[in-house]
C-alpha cells in the first residue's frame, strides 16, 4: 500500500504540472487574440478617419467652388489643395487633432484635387451630367495607439 502512495504522487505531480501548461498555452492563445483584435479596431477607426477627413476634403472644394472662392481649372491645368497640420508646407493649415474629445485623429494630411470637367483625370467613374469640374480627395493616415 505504502508504494502504491507514493506512485500516486509522482503521478498528481506531473497531472498538476500538466493542467498549469495546458493554462499557460490558452492564457496566451487568448491574449495573442485579444492583441491581434485591438490592433484591428484601431488600425479600422483610423480608415474610418481617413474616409471622413477625404469626404470633408470634397465638400470643402464643392463649397469654395459654389461660392465663387476657387474658379473652375482649365484643362490639363488641376488645382491641387493640400491640409496638413501647422507648420507642413501645406495649403492649408488644419489641426486635425483639435477635436471635441480631445484625442488624436489619424489624419496625417488631406489631398484635395479639383480639375476640369474635360480633363483626363476626370473619366472614371464620370462625373454627373452638367457638371463643370471634378472633384478628389484622398487622405494620408496612420495608425494610432492609445
Amino acid at each position: 500500500m505504502v508504494e502504491s502512495k507514493r506512485n500516486d504522487r509522482g503521478v498528481i505531480l506531473f497531472i498538476v504540472l500538466g493542467t498549469i501548461l495546458v493554462v499557460v498555452f490558452l492564457a496566451n492563445a487568448i491574449l495573442a487574440l485579444i492583441s491581434n483584435q485591438t490592433r484591428f479596431t484601431h488600425h479600422q477607426v483610423s480608415r474610418i478617419q481617413g474616409y471622413y477627413a477625404s469626404w470633408a476634403g470634397i465638400n470643402y472644394a464643392y463649397e469654395m467652388l459654389s461660392n465663387g472662392g476657387l474658379a473652375i481649372p482649365t484643362v490639363n491645368n488641376p488645382r491641387i489643395i493640400t491640409m496638413c497640420a501647422p507648420g507642413g508646407g501645406c495649403t492649408i493649415n488644419e489641426n486635425f487633432d483639435n477635436n471635441a474629445a480631445g484625442t488624436r485623429t489619424a489624419v496625417q494630411s488631406v489631398r484635395i484635387t479639383i480639375a476640369n470637367i474635360n480633363d483626363a483625370i476626370c473619366g472614371n467613374p464620370p462625373p454627373p451630367a452638367g457638371a463643370q469640374a471634378c472633384i478628389r480627395s484622398t487622405a494620408d493616415y496612420a495608425l494610432v495607439m492609445p
